[in-house]
């Protein structure tokens, strides 16, 4: 009989445990995709779809790559396909244009979306954008 509740509950645990995995599976977001560099005659970066706190890591090595391997003065990163952006990685952007500024670079934004516009704007850089959107 003592075997019986053992067996049972490692039943239970089991079935506990595939039904956590399966909780688990549903909440966690799927991985954000790295920016892809894009052909162009400038050092260019194509701003993934997807610019939030999961993707910020991407984001960073993309811009670090970018910064650390290119020869050139300017950069220009696309934010044409931009449907979500959040603080962190606004503040990983203006870091980026800082230390290309003080390695004596220069940043470009090509056709920012009307998401990357409207986000930049509304936290009071509007400024930004329009250095970024002018730079070339």
């Amino acid at each position: 009989m003592a075997t019986k509740k053992t067996s049972n509950k490692a039943a239970k645990s089991k079935s506990t445990a595939k039904s956590k995995g399966a909780q688990k599976s549903k909440s966690v977001p799927e991985k954000a995709s790295a920016p892809k560099a894009s052909e162009s005659k400038l050092p260019n970066l194509k701003l993934s779809p997807s610019l939030d706190i999961v993707s910020v890591a991407d984001l960073k090595k993309g811009l670090s790559s970018l910064l650390e391997s290119s020869p050139l003065d300017n950069f220009e990163l696309d934010g044409s396909e931009v449907e979500k952006i959040t603080t962190p990685c606004i503040q990983l952007l203006i870091s980026f244009d800082k230390a290309a500024v003080e390695a004596g670079k220069k940043v470009s934004l090509k056709a920012p979306s009307e998401v990357m516009q409207r986000a930049l704007s509304d936290i009071g850089l509007q400024n930004k954008l329009d250095e970024w959107s002018n730079a070339k």
